[in-house]
């Protein structure tokens, strides 16, 4: 079958070269694949030409085909747990090719330790488990916009809750945004985010792969219940020297990357490579032109509260050596720095009232980490890896607030001033332990320890309205106490994983162990040991059957645990006991059907239930003039769906992929009688309820569009079913007392939490077409692309609640958007130049 697919490859390719597409000047190009480390051919190796088309390579790992002369770029070789290599097309008179790919991953294998794969596919998707993207998706999905970012390609797989474009803080699968944890090389980061969840830090020009596990995914992974995404860094060319410039409507970026010799001395092949990444922000002119736009579209008024632009700085830098065929390691540093301004005006002139408010907001944040992995192999079925780094993430938030009202004769004005300061540091290390046991057995065991210190510090002199015992209502300052807290996380895991050597049984069984010490001011706290099992199966009844490449029937069932973000902030005297300290748990089932067909076609269906349990909450209370924040964790949830995906992978004129999402999250909190989304609730004791980031269903249609070889147009279509929104009713008055005895007159909306309520639907629309350069007489490749985001946003709004105004109880125009989308379709352009 191997070799009958590359013989249908090869006389594909010479059709097309035949065709009016291509010139009729053509050459033969040879290209060898060879394991590095043993020098021994790779058969069935996966060779992608630059205009997209797919080879493999033969029984002695080697692929003959022609190209056109004027054809350049880079041939992208892949093989299943290899690094993949780029290749160069050069102009030299020897067009022979020999590539040498390294065993990749997190290990250092030699010609003892059995490779267990099947013939290489582009599909890395692992039922009931993981959802994957490599390079080349990320690179036509998520290139795009005004922040080209990792996470809009992550927002557009099953079971990742819709969000629009400035948030990159989805739901997976019904879980709480903020649970969603990323891991980069191994290297868990707290806050990876820019303008406070609107982006992400990760570039996709930075990004090898991203990996979303979503299901029951393996005990060597730890922090969340509901997702994680786990990204690998960039691969670095050891052959050749890479600059690549970019320039966009509101950014501009560079890449290089330059080969490390053998510092040893020998003259021997290069050991490594560096690279430096910088991205800078400009989108003063987009906002320039947003203002003058919306003095004549009232839909762009929104705009006009910008004072500074939102900005963006970042640096990075990648390096890997190996020291031998055995030892390899690899650092990564990273600085980033983002911002805005806000300044807000608004009147009022009513019959009773006069009033002018005014809001000042500015926002900083500072990301930095650095980190580093040692992978070592110390006889031919061990491997050896330890990971250490460091973190630190700065969040300065300051706001004033002007009230200035007269009330019929009645002066009225107040000053709100609110400055906040979030820091936290971080320490982490790891270490795990493969043995490749045999017969298809490998045993895998890992300690790791996180360490994170936070600082957060509020001055304010915000009022808040309460209502006394005696039915009174007075304005109380707003007190917020300071906090320096610690908190030590250790984990330990052991698992043993099972492949039948040429059989159609898999499976993975795994013990972790968690554990939380926390250190508060005055006192500590800790979490009793905590205990997460897991398990999956793979079954495959068919292989190499008809068009079916695989019928694969996964399995699987375990338990995981979270930290609460807001469990960082505590305070001693909340009303927790020294041992009353819980994790967020779950305990998810999740069983999978995925169809691999010939040709690159893979369709995915998969059902899950989770049931949560332990959840953490607070409860906010007014007493006197404090706020005072309770902590509970007897929180709960239900959650169950499925998710089904039909893929074309690397497709030569179409590739893309449908996907659907169904989900249903229902949250019980025993002790909170909070306010739903702003609206004051009197008692959900009893009641269950849908968060706020609920919804229904999410459908997403990505379609990738190659009519030529030099030009791609990319579409995505989108479907969200509404989240729930409170239920409103009438404006009521009332009489409070200020802080200096003036009575005046206010009014509040009674709003109450209803199953029924929902803003209506989201329906996103992108569009992206790219142009491709290749020149006959050097290695420059360049791309220019046009692109439109939230492209029906002029014509069409989800709509949800109104505001009202609290001194005149009427209604504000313009607030009844639901939408996460700016209110505009966001045009960028692009431009990328590689040598």
């Amino acid at each position: 079958m191997n070799r009958f697919r590359i013989l249908i490859n090869r006389l594909t390719l010479t059709a097309r070269l035949a065709g009016a597409a291509y010139p009729l000047i053509a050459r033969d190009i040879k290209v060898s694949v060879m394991d590095g480390d043993l020098d021994e051919a790779l058969a069935g190796a996966v060779l992608r030409l630059p205009d997209g088309m797919e080879l493999e390579t033969d029984d002695g790992g080697e692929a003959v085909f022609s190209i056109p002369d004027e054809m350049r770029g880079d041939i992208r070789v892949t093989y299943p747990g290899y690094e993949p290599a780029r290749v160069p097309i050069r102009l030299e008179a020897d067009y022979s090719y020999t590539v040498m790919l390294h065993i990749s991953g997190e290990t250092l294998e030699n010609s003892e330790l059995v490779i267990e794969a099947s013939v290489p596919s582009a599909n890395k998707n692992q039922s009931g488990r993981s959802v994957s993207l490599n390079h080349d998706e990320l690179e036509y999905t998520a290139e795009i916009g005004l922040v080209e970012d990792v996470m809009s390609s992550v927002k557009l797989l099953p079971g990742v809750g819709y969000t629009g474009v400035f948030n990159a803080l989805p739901s997976i699968r019904g879980g709480v945004p903020s649970d969603l944890k990323a891991s980069l090389d191994g290297f868990y980061l707290d806050n990876p985010y820019h303008w406070g969840g609107g982006y992400s830090i990760f570039d996709p020009k930075t990004i090898e792969e991203a990996r979303l596990y979503h299901g029951v995914f393996s005990a060597r992974y730890a922090h969340t219940i509901s997702g994680l995404l786990e990204l690998k860094s960039r691969d670095l060319s050891t052959e050749r020297a890479d600059f690549a410039l970019n320039l966009s409507t509101s950014a501009a970026g560079f890449n290089i990357s330059h080969p490390l010799p053998d510092f040893s001395g020998s003259k021997g092949a290069n050991r490594g490579a560096v690279m430096l990444i910088g991205k800078i922000t400009y989108w003063d002119p987009f906002v320039y032109l947003a203002k003058e736009l919306s003095k004549t579209i009232e839909t762009l008024s929104p705009i006009n509260v910008v004072s500074t632009a939102p900005y963006i700085r970042s640096l990075n830098l990648l390096s890997s050596y190996r020291f031998s065929d055995d030892m390899e390691l690899n650092l990564n540093a990273y600085f980033g720095q983002d911002g805005i301004g806000l300044l807000y005006n608004n009147s009022s002139n009513h019959i009773d009232l006069l009033s002018n408010s005014e809001l000042k907001f500015t926002w900083d944040n500072l990301i930095c980490f650095f980190t580093s992995a040692l992978l070592f192999n110390p006889r031919p079925d061990i491997v050896l890896k330890a990971n250490v780094g460091v973190s630190y993430n700065s969040q300065l938030m300051d706001s004033d607030i002007n009230y200035k009202v007269m009330q019929g004769a009645t002066p009225i004005e107040t000053e709100n001033i609110r400055k906040y300061e979030n820091r936290t540091i971080g320490l982490q290390g790891r270490f795990d332990f493969d043995w490749d046991i045999g017969s298809g057995f490998l045993f895998s065991a890992g300690i790791e320890e996180l360490y994170r210190q936070w600082f957060e510090i509020t001055d304010t002199n915000s009022m808040i309205d309460a209502q006394t015992d005696s039915g009174e209502y007075k304005s109380f300052l707003r007190v917020f106490p300071n906090t320096n807290n610690g908190g030590l996380f250790s984990g330990l895991y052991s698992l043993i994983e099972y492949k039948q050597p040429g059989g159609r049984i898999a499976a993975e069984a795994g013990l972790r162990l968690d554990h939380l010490y926390f250190i508060g001011k005055n006192f500590t706290i800790q979490s009793a040991p905590i205990i997460n099992p897991r398990l999956n199966f793979e079954y495959y009844p068919l292989q190499n059957y008809g068009i079916i490449d695989k019928l694969t029937l996964s399995a699987g069932a375990g338990l995981f645990s979270s930290m609460n973000n807001n469990i960082a902030y505590m305070s001693r005297g909340y009303g927790i006991d020294p041992y009353d300290l819980k994790l967020n748990r779950a305990a998810t089932g999740v069983t999978g059907i995925k169809l691999d067909f010939f040709g690159n076609w893979t369709f995915n269906l998969e059902f899950y239930y989770k049931y949560v349990f332990d959840r953490a909450y607070t409860v906010n209370v007014a007493e006197g003039n404090n706020a005072v924040v309770y902590y509970n964790f007897d929180g709960e949830g239900h959650i169950y769906g499925f998710d089904l995906m039909l893929q074309k992978i690397d497709g030569r004129f179409i590739d893309g992929w449908i996907s659907y999402s169904f989900n249903y999250a229902y949250y019980h909190d025993p002790k909170s009688i909070e306010a739903f989304n702003g609206a004051a609730f009197t008692d959900r004791t009893n009641n269950w309820y849908y968060p706020i980031f609920h919804r229904f269903s999410n459908l997403n249609l990505i379609m990738n569009f190659k009519p030529g070889r030099n030009f791609n147009i990319y579409t995505r279509l989108g479907f969200a079913s509404g989240p729930p929104k409170s239920k409103q009713g009438e404006a009521i008055a009332y009489t409070i007392v200020q802080d200096d005895g003036r009575t005046i007159t206010k009014y509040k909306r009674t709003s109450s939490y209803s199953d029924n309520e929902r803003a209506s639907f989201s329906l996103p629309v992108d569009i992206k077409f790219s142009w491709f350069f290749f020149y006959p007489n050097n290695k420059t490749r360049t791309e220019v692309y046009l692109a439109v985001e939230n492209a029906l946003s002029l014509i069409y709004q989800p709509k949800g609640n109104t505001t009202m105004n609290p001194y005149t109880g009427e209604e504000e125009e313009g607030s009844s958007t639901a939408s996460f989308e700016l209110p505009i379709p966001m045009i960028s352009f692009g431009f990328k130049w590689t040598y």
